[in-house]
């Protein structure tokens, strides 16, 4: 078991962040076609048709815009599919999210996309078709202390040995990076820069290169894709209270990942506990929740909570969501994760503990109270009887 006197909040984060991104890059596609031979070059266009039109103004709509991820239970072509229907038919948002790394070579020199990443875009493009889209995608790696990893483990080409965020080779692929997502996936939301008070946090020494690094991709995504919102996200628990103040200027919204258990508390956050994200006066977005139904790892320590905190604390953020007229609130995962399936380490599977019983679905694919509070949410949005 992992807990604060094993690792600091920061490395902990680390960790919590990437046992969910293998999930993704071990499973199979459940897209047909996209084999070991095909290639798809960047720069290409989408792979299928529009998704839908650009999400319209929500101000005094009372529509309230939810989204899940489509991360599976298990590496599984079953578990798979189930990740994707659930996010395609139980949210009126989808959330796709880019935390394992970038491909390099393809961004860089223009060679083709590995076969099954190019695989994997399709069916993200195909389970997006109807919905809002959010993209989300990381300039760090998932320490968040140096620059993206190769995409699911792959190495970094030599010639970005002892690079960082202010060398120019790294700014043109992460903007590549942008260009290519935004082809593939036509999001209305776009977050280019995912926890980034964390990553400043992480590497002090090199703070201004990466905010600097930021806004050079948000420029260019505002200027590239006018009718996309383009921002930031910063870590509730975890993250540099003091960055967001300094990139107000540099952001359509402001996202907010949060998992208040972190802390070991399994009460209902207090009422005012996301007004720090408020205060700029910008439009405010959950761009990644959960919470568990049973036994989780925090950095505190284990915690045993239950179906009914669950459901308590979802009800909790879709009250601040209608309140306070959030753009939109992603719940990170829709079933919960069958460590047993992965076949991690024991470090890993200590780890996944933190996020395992996350799932608005268990693992046998009963819906748990707070599904059907979501459900219910999302077809009648903000609405009062």
């Amino acid at each position: 078991m992992v807990t604060s006197a094993m690792v600091t909040s920061r490395r902990w984060h680390s960790l919590f962040v990437v046992v969910p991104l293998l999930l993704l890059a071990s499973a199979c596609s459940p897209s047909t076609g996209g084999g070991a031979g095909d290639e798809s070059s960047v720069g290409s266009t989408p792979s299928t048709g529009a998704v839908g039109s650009p999400t319209p103004d929500r101000a005094g709509t009372g529509e309230l815009l939810l989204g899940l991820t489509p991360f599976p239970s298990a590496p599984s072509p079953e578990a798979v599919a189930a990740a994707f229907g659930l996010a395609a038919e139980e949210g009126s948002l989808i959330a796709h999210h880019f935390d394992r790394g970038i491909p390099w070579e393809s961004l860089l020199d223009g060679t083709p996309l590995p076969a099954t990443f190019a695989a994997e875009l399709r069916a993200r493009r195909s389970a997006s078709d109807g919905q809002g889209v959010y993209v989300a995608l990381a300039l760090s790696n998932v320490a968040r202390d140096d620059i993206p990893d190769g995409l699911d483990g792959a190495a970094r080409p030599v010639s970005l040995a002892g690079a960082g965020p202010s060398t120019p080779e790294v700014q043109r692929a992460l903007t590549a990076w942008i260009d290519l997502l935004v082809a593939e996936l036509d999001p209305d939301f776009l977050n280019v820069g995912v926890e980034i008070d964390l990553v400043a946090a992480s590497d002090p020494a090199a703070a201004g290169d990466w905010l600097e690094l930021y806004r050079r991709l948000y420029r260019h995504a505002t200027a590239t894709y006018p009718d996309v919102t383009v921002f930031a996200s910063f870590q509730a628990e975890l993250g540099d209270p003091a960055v967001l103040p300094q990139l107000v200027d540099a952001t359509d919204l402001i996202a907010v990942s949060t998992y208040p258990y972190l802390g070991g508390d399994l009460s209902t956050p207090p009422p005012d506990y996301l007004d720090r994200f408020f205060a700029p006066g910008l439009p405010v977005a959950i761009a990644e929740t959960g919470f568990p139904a049973g036994v989780a790892a925090t950095p505190e320590g284990e915690v045993a909570s239950s179906p009914r905190a669950q459901d308590d604390y979802l009800e909790w953020l879709l009250g601040q969501a209608c309140a306070r007229d959030l753009a939109f609130l992603v719940w990170f995962l829709p079933t919960d994760i069958d460590i047993g399936a992965w076949g991690y380490s024991p470090e890993a599977a200590a780890t996944a503990t933190v996020f395992a019983t996350n799932g608005l679905y268990g693992l046998n694919g009963d819906p748990r109270p707070a599904a059907r509070r979501w459900t219910e949410a999302r077809e009648t949005g903000c609405s009062v009887d």
